[in-house]
């Protein structure tokens, strides 16, 4: 959308659909003339009286200049503000105007009238009409503009009123002209001609003394004002209106007719704010036919807006407003369009024997009777394009198109814009609900409350008849009934028994017979899938097929408007609908291999993932079509951050299914990321299903693992004796196993633990072992991590400068390897030996970067550590400003994650002595 003017009204120049300021009264002063003489030269003598009413001051050019300037900077352009010799030039289209517009559709509705041609100028001079939103330039303080232009243009104003209502006349419409010229007559009781018309209206209406009065008061307020006599022209008309004259009487025929066939409007209709403001930017001038396409799952309330919306604009397509039910989803076949385009000609008048017996003669006689005239088509339930298409009329008309599909043929070719419908969120739908039950049964805000509109995932006929099923109850309660969906009511509860209109699952239904086969499989086998959404390449594990198959067909579900894409990779079902597709895939014989090829398909990217993790380590590997695999740790973190919800489900599954491998293997990457993350609950919640699995089928490297894991889980939240018992049994499942990797990552956890229980000989006493252990895996990483554990514990039993030595160690492995996070980690063992040993700038350099690379990678539990090392820095160097700056940042940290600081007791205690020193 480009730039465009204002000026039958305030003044106000509009760029890309909203206002522009225009930066003071005096610029607005300089737009307003300019707009007010569009294409001309204005001069600069002229702005200079407009501006100033011919008292200018004396640098009154240099002040315009400043005027102009601040105009252009305001409308982000010098091109349509141009300056020409003497003055200034205002260079936009006919069409960005309101005047120009205005007087554009003028003079096509008086050549459409001097043709006869009557509807074609009713509707012309309507367009021009429309342009006028109040009075003009009534935000202009310019008293000698306002003189100068805003009388001539009410004059032209009042001149397209009358021959509008000439025109009217002459199709024989007087019923609709009487209150229009009765109220335009109030306005200007001196303007005769208004009054003619107004009487020659009252007379064919029947009303022959009403239009003998209209003359008497004109004749009085003449004299009375003027001291004048009415003129011959009206006086013409009362001698004839005496008469009776037949004259009177002609018309161009019977007035045609004025469909009005919208159902009533939507009782309670409630937000919908953004839709409705952007089907309100839709409605058409006279020459443009606009096409709304208003496309939502079954229930959203697609045809409840559409209604409403017509209701609020129904005044202004006055040659009547079309409903028609196209069925493109339900018990019976779609509506022919040869059957509506029969509906809509009679709606029209089109007698039956004019109704041509050829589809697209029929549509092309819709078109001709529609065209310039100003219908309001509303087509309800369009099952594709080639429904709606024959069925477009002519340009002057709104047609709004409801779907459950996206009708993309409609919006290519047709120009129409689609409106989507979502579920209201908890807010609309609250407003909703607050106005549905009567009584008061619930306040919001309560458990039942959030409960009932979780329920209905923000569908407004969920909402509706659950109000109903309150409502209608003996006890009013909406807890009840909120209980009675939690006892497994579920999508069943949403029906009210009275029709398919009022059956959630009925709608539901017949969405998903309109999908092709491919398609509805999926949609049924989503119902296995866990909530956290849906991937192409999940999907295709489930539904075993490729990834770009799986692709099409996910389209396929959000193009139906069962299943909707938030993100670029990632669709998601709402819960009602995910409950109908449960409902669906219960029955279905593949059941049991899709969850089992899911499963699969989840351990089989975890695999992927703990190797990325974990690079120093020898990797296991897993393939397929559809698998994920993973360049670094980076990408394996954000695979689990994305999946957290599903991956969690899926460990659950496989637990209850009996698929106790990929239980733990789903489980094991997920320790990397919650330890960094600090999301400890979750991190203890998975290990001890996945650790009950790996036990259960006697798998003693899961165990092991699962064991080492949630021992980290465990210190993490400051259970150190549980972790300490874990770490143990998984020491010995790693002996068992005569696993050097395995041993040497659990005696450094290990080590981690004695060192929280003060028990510092046990540390060192495992690090040592650790380092010894280490080297023999042959991975460099492992031999960092164990030169990193060893050296913090020294610095906990005051030995700064051996720790010094392994930290360096440490860190000189992590920074050849590229290891981002490992790296992290070392710079914080690198900077706690350097405090220990005094060094204080040198540790602030090395802590400072730790603290980058925790943010980096997003590791809360080591940029808490590292923050509360750094501010230690700050204060011991005398920093004091940039300590407390640093300790707001720590505070915020462990406000937003609190658990995160559990494992940090030793560092928070050395933090506060220093401060209380200090």
């Amino acid at each position: 959308m480009g730039m465009g003017f204002r000026v039958l009204g305030p003044v106000e120049a509009i760029a890309d659909g909203t206002v522009v300021p225009t930066d003071g009264e005096r610029p607005r002063v300089v737009l307003a003339g300019l707009l007010t003489h569009p294409g001309q030269r204005v001069s600069v003598a002229q702005l200079t009286r407009w501006l100033w009413d011919d008292d200018g001051p004396r640098n009154a050019r240099a002040a315009i200049q400043t005027y102009v300037s601040r105009l252009r900077r305001a409308l982000g352009t010098a091109d349509v503000l141009r300056t020409e010799q003497g003055g200034y030039r205002l260079a936009v289209a006919d069409d960005a105007v309101d005047l120009t517009r205005f007087r554009a559709a003028a003079a096509r509705g008086w050549a459409a009238a001097d043709r006869g041609e009557h509807a074609d100028a009713v509707a012309a001079f309507d367009a021009a009409l429309a342009e006028w939103s109040g009075e003009p330039l009534s935000n202009v303080e310019s008293e000698v503009l306002r003189r100068d232009v805003v009388t001539a243009l009410r004059e032209e104003a009042l001149a397209v009123r009358e021959a509008r209502a000439d025109a009217l006349l002459a199709l024989g419409q007087s019923r609709r002209l009487v209150a229009e010229l009765t109220e335009l007559g109030a306005r200007h009781p001196m303007r005769e001609r208004v009054h003619e018309q107004l009487m020659v209206a009252l007379y064919r209406e029947g009303r022959q003394a009403d239009a003998l009065a209209v003359f008497d008061r004109v004749r009085a307020a003449l004299d009375d004002e003027l001291g004048l006599v009415p003129g011959p022209g009206l006086r013409a008309v009362r001698q004839s209106v005496i008469t009776a004259d037949p004259a009177l009487d002609r018309s161009a025929g019977p007035e045609p007719v004025v469909p009005r066939q919208l159902p009533a409007d939507v009782s309670g209709f409630t937000a919908r704010d953004r839709e409705l403001a952007q089907l309100r930017a839709l409605v058409p001038p006279a020459t443009d036919t606009a096409v709304a396409l208003l496309e939502g799952a079954a229930g959203v309330g697609r045809s409840a807006l559409a209604v409403h919306f017509a209701h609020q604009v129904a005044g202004e397509f006055p040659d009547g407003q079309l409903f028609l039910e196209l069925a493109g989803f339900g018990p019976v076949a779609p509506a022919d369009p040869g059957v509506l385009l029969t509906r809509l000609l009679r709606a029209i008048g089109v007698a039956g024997e004019e109704v041509p017996g050829v589809l697209d003669d029929r549509a092309a006689l819709w078109r001709s009777r529609t065209a310039g005239r100003r219908f309001l088509v509303v087509l309800d339930d369009a099952r594709d394009s080639a429904q709606v298409r024959p069925l477009l009329p002519g340009p002057g008309c709104l047609v709004l198109v409801t779907s459950r599909r996206r009708l993309g043929g409609l919006i290519t070719r047709h120009g129409a814009r689609p409106v989507t419908l979502r579920p209201f969120g908890e807010r609309d739908g609250g407003a909703l609900l607050g106005g549905l039950l009567t009584g008061a049964v619930a306040l919001p805000g309560t458990a039942a409350w959030r409960r009932a509109l979780e329920l209905c995932a923000g569908l407004p006929l969920a909402i509706r008849i659950l109000g109903e099923r309150v409502n209608r109850q003996a006890g009013r309660s909406l807890e009840k009934v909120v209980a009675e969906f939690d006892e497994d009511t579920g999508l069943r509860g949403f029906t009210l028994d009275d029709g398919e209109e009022s059956d959630l699952g009925a709608l539901f239904a017949y969405s998903y017979a309109a999908l092709p086969g491919p398609a509805a499989r999926l949609f049924r086998l989503l119902g296995l899938h866990p909530i956290g959404g849906i991937s192409v390449r999940s999907a295709a594990a489930l539904a075993a097929v490729d990834p770009p198959e799986a692709r099409r067909l996910l389209h396929q579900l959000a193009v139906a408007h069962l299943a909707e894409q938030r993100r670029p990779d990632r669709w998601d079902l709402h819960d009602l609908l995910r409950d109908y597709a449960a409902g669906l895939v219960a029955a279905d014989e593949e059941a049991e291999a899709a969850t089992t090829r899911l499963l699969d398909w989840y351990a089989a990217c975890a695999v992927n993932a703990f190797d990325a993790s974990r690079p120093y380590l020898a990797p296991e590997g897993a393939d397929g079509p559809a698998v994920e695999h993973f360049a670094g740790t980076d990408e394996s973190a954000e695979w689990v951050l994305a999946e957290q919800a599903n991956l969690v489900q899926a460990i659950a599954k496989a637990y209850e299914t009996g698929l106790d491998r990929q239980a733990w293997q789903i489980a094991r990457p997920m320790a990397h990321v919650f330890l960094m993350c600090g999301e400890c609950e979750l991190f203890i919640e998975t290990h001890r299903t996945g650790l009950a699995a790996a036990v259960r089928s006697g798998d003693r490297v899961g165990e092991a693992w699962m064991r080492n894991g949630l021992g980290l889980a465990l210190r993490c939240t400051g259970d150190l004796e549980p972790a300490l018992a874990e770490f143990e049994a998984a020491l010995a499942a790693w002996r068992e196993l005569s696993s050097v990797d395995g041993e040497s990552i659990c005696l450094f956890n290990l080590a981690t633990a004695y060192t929280a229980l003060d028990r510092h000989e046990e540390a060192l006493r495992a690090a040592y072992q650790s380092l010894e252990l280490a080297p023999r895996s042959g991975n460099p990483i492992s031999v960092a991590a164990a030169n990193g554990v060893l050296g913090d514990i020294l610095v906990n039993v005051g030995r700064p400068a051996e720790a010094l030595v392994h930290a360096e160690r440490a860190l000189a492995i992590c920074e050849e390897e590229q290891a981002t996070w490992e790296i992290g980690e070392a710079r914080h063992g690198h900077g706690r030996a350097l405090l220990g040993l005094g060094r204080h700038a040198e540790a602030a350099c090395s802590l400072d970067a730790a603290v980058q690379i925790a943010r980096e990678v997003g590791s809360s539990a080591l940029e808490c550590g590292a923050l509360c090392d750094l501010t230690r820095a700050h204060v011991l160097l005398g920093n004091t400003g940039r300590a407390r700056e640093l300790r707001a940042e720590l505070d915020a940290l462990v406000a937003r994650n609190p658990v995160v600081a559990v494992d940090y007791g030793r560092h928070f205690e050395q933090l506060a002595a220093v401060e209380a020193a200090g």
